[in-house]
């Protein structure tokens, strides 16, 4: 065996030339960098445990207050002030989302609706599919005026993911049984007074959070106005019409 880089002669159990450094990748491994790299997997796992626990610990009672509370200033300042560890909460909260679109109405509306997992299964990846849309636009609109970081874009979709599981809660625990049908793609059902409002809110802090998104990457305030509902719309056609055909 001789070492790729230099041609210098190795031993087998050599994990590095003794020449010129260069990293003997058909080393033999020992038992004991074999046991090193078993346990190194489980920490990795461990570590990204970590960092959910400590996103809803620390971080996520904060971002839904800012939103609710300061929904201009705080969700502006969300997205100036993004950072690397954005492009994990913005995954985090897209999960969070299609998870609790997934489980909540199985756990609340099966009992109404008799349907199976499967299908509350389907209900969540089309949630997924309407945030990442309002990811993607975002994306192109700002791309037109600046240089985005998709990573960073990420977290308009993320941040949408929160809005949307406020409706689901209410809907949970204050929903009508007609206003459960919206959960049917087939037929869309129709809406309270009280229901009614719940979605207008909800819509507009989805027009707001797209909007501070766009405003932070320094586009046009007229563009923003006019723009984030059209992504926010284009969006949810998307959604619906691959929820038609994927519950038909």
């Amino acid at each position: 065996m001789v070492c790729q880089q230099c041609g210098s002669p190795l031993d087998p159990n050599d994990v590095y030339c003794g020449n010129c450094g260069a990293k003997n990748n058909n080393a033999i491994k020992s038992e004991t960098t074999v046991a090193l790299e078993q346990t190194e997997q489980p920490t990795a796992q461990h570590q990204q445990f970590e960092q959910v626990t400590d996103f809803f610990r620390n971080s996520f009672l904060g971002i839904v207050k800012s939103l609710i509370t300061k929904p201009i200033a705080g969700t502006y300042e969300m997205f100036n002030n993004a950072r690397a560890e954005s492009y994990q909460h913005a995954l985090i909260l897209l999960s969070t989302t299609g998870l609790a679109y997934v489980l909540l109405p199985f756990l609340f509306f099966n009992k109404y609706l008799g349907l199976t997992i499967g299908y509350f299964f389907k209900l969540g990846i089309v949630i997924v599919i309407i945030l990442m849309c309002i990811s993607i636009l975002t994306f192109f609109i700002k791309g037109i005026s600046g240089k985005p970081d998709f990573k960073k874009e990420l977290l308009t979709g993320g941040l949408c993911g929160i809005p949307l599981i406020l409706y689901l809660l209410y809907l949970c625990f204050f929903g009508s049984v007609a206003s459960l049908q919206m959960l049917d793609f087939s037929s869309l059902g129709q809406f309270g007074l009280m229901s009614l409002l719940v979605v207008i809110y909800v819509f507009l802090m989805l027009i707001n959070i797209i909007q501070q998104s766009l405003r932070s990457a320094k586009t046009n305030d007229a563009l923003n106005w006019y723009v984030s509902p059209i992504i926010l719309l284009i969006s949810f056609y998307i959604g619906v019409t691959f929820g038609k055909a994927l519950f038909s």
